[in-house]
């Protein structure tokens, strides 16, 4: 506490304050939690340890499941940190086809193709199918665009444009 108050705004001062609030959150000290966790500097795992907190200090679980219903739509994996608020938030029910869809097509635009394939068991029906579409062409695209770019190939300039429109 002296030290972070001391040095703020140092490198290894940042370092110390993530570390410390994640040893805080994962063993649920949320009196020691609440006295360092800022907003504007937490990072991922924070974020999940203070939603945590606040389960753990209310019966109003709705306005914080909801919250992480947002947080969860990132189009990267979260931090182990978040793994028993994900737990919980799935146990009451928040985890849908159409959540899974839109983290799946977040995923699928920023090029996360390991989470994008991961949430293909959350999806149902026309998410589902059309998931497995969209991996299948990105794949066979990558395939493709791999060929053309080797000399050996032999394919005359209008072949080539016509897959490169077709690809793109």
């Amino acid at each position: 506490s002296r030290f972070l108050e001391r040095y703020p705004e140092t490198f290894i001062a940042r370092r110390l304050y993530v570390a410390w609030l994640n040893h805080l959150g994962a063993n649920q000290q949320w009196d020691l939690f609440d006295r360092f966790y800022t907003a504007k500097e937490a990072t991922d795992s924070h974020q999940c340890y203070s939603m945590e907190r606040r389960l753990a200090q209310t019966d109003k679980t709705t306005p914080i499941y909801s919250q992480f219903s947002i947080f969860w739509l990132k189009p990267y994996s979260l931090p182990r940190e978040c793994d028993r608020l994900l737990s919980q938030w799935q146990q009451a029910g928040y985890l849908n086809s159409d959540l899974a869809w839109q983290r799946f097509q977040a995923s699928f635009a920023a090029n996360n193709l390991s989470l994008a394939r991961f949430l293909i068991r959350h999806l149902e029906g026309e998410h589902q199918v059309l998931a497995d579409q969209l991996l299948n062409i990105s794949r066979d695209s990558a395939i493709w665009l791999a060929r053309l770019q080797q000399d050996t190939i032999g394919l005359n300039s209008a072949v080539l444009n016509r897959l490169l429109r077709q690809l793109s």
